[in-house]
């Protein structure tokens, strides 16, 4: 749940009205998906501004309002928080639930591959610890944010997809949710009309791992040379993975097929066999930064 007690100490905002609600189950800024009990949060953009909605979300029971201008006239029972700035709010908020409730944050980054590779982490880690994971791709500095309202108290460790589109962003995500282990998969042209050239997104990218602190853990593709180069640019411990016997952790294909991939996973001294439910290459190096992972914990490839 998020409360409001914990919105105006972090946001430095405040009430318009009395407040109605003091919790909300979660964020919400599109009344087309909105749900009864949900913080509704508008947000000024290039489409539109979220201001013009907050009747239908209203309407649509939401039972708050995150807003930054001062002309909001809502009905009684609905809760209205006015801040200066409702992106950096969430920048705010998001920084501050994650130092309270405390989780560990294993962050994954890269041109291509970070969602499946961050939904194949939260498994390996939910097998054996409450674990929270970034729903989709929800991995900027607004969507994160939003993404972390369903983290709960109870939860061990927090796995976040954290992506950019402009210089600074990455170091941005990495101050709001520092993490203890970082996992770059690929530099890739995916974002180079932000960013320019394969250098200056591998340059972003390195942020993430640059972050880390001396107890932490990169863990670099092996296969991606610049990714691998990140390795002199963090103070953490590094573990690489990817498909050559060069890696601390690699797989091995043994054949590909309609019902998944079977391989071999090499790690810790150790080959066991193992069936990947995806299909092709992708799969291989999903799973192999997943082990990665899970042997930073001590988790046997199961």
């Amino acid at each position: 749940m998020i409360s409001l007690d914990g919105l105006l100490q972090a946001t430095g905002g405040r009430l318009l009205g009395p407040p109605g609600a003091r919790e909300f189950i979660d964020f919400c800024h599109d009344t087309r998906l909105l749900n009864p009990g949900e913080l509704f949060v508008a947000v000024p953009t290039a489409w539109g501004d979220g201001h013009d909605y907050i009747p239908a979300a209203v309407s649509g029971g939401a039972s708050g309002i995150l807003c930054q201008r001062e002309d909001v006239r809502l009905p009684a029972g609905v809760t209205c928080i006015l801040v200066s700035d409702v992106r950096q709010a969430l920048v705010d908020w998001a920084g501050h639930i994650l130092r309270r409730y405390g989780p560990e944050v294993i962050a994954v980054t890269g041109s291509v591959g970070k969602t499946s590779t961050k939904e194949a982490i939260a498994a390996v880690l939910g097998r054996r610890f409450p674990t929270f994971r970034s729903a989709g791709n929800r991995n900027d500095l607004f969507g994160l944010p939003l993404a972390l309202g369903r983290l709960r108290p109870e939860q061990r460790y927090a796995v976040l997809e954290m992506a950019c589109d402009r210089f600074g962003e990455i170091a941005a995500l990495a101050r709001m949710a520092p993490p203890r282990v970082a996992v770059v998969t690929w530099v890739r042209e995916a974002h180079l009309e932000y960013l320019g050239t394969l250098e200056a997104i591998a340059q972003e990218k390195g942020e993430l791992v640059a972050a880390l602190p001396a107890d932490g853990w990169a863990v670099l593709n092996a296969d991606d040379e610049r990714v691998l180069g990140m390795a002199g640019r963090t103070p953490a411990r590094v573990i690489t993975f990817g498909r050559q016997p060069t890696a601390d952790v690699w797989v091995e294909p043994l054949s590909f097929g309609w019902e998944g991939t079977e391989a071999v996973l090499h790690l810790g001294g150790q080959a066991r066999p193992v069936h990947l439910a995806l299909l092709g290459w992708p799969a291989l190096y999903i799973a192999a930064a997943a082990a990665a992972v899970g042997m930073v914990y001590g988790l046997e490839a199961e």
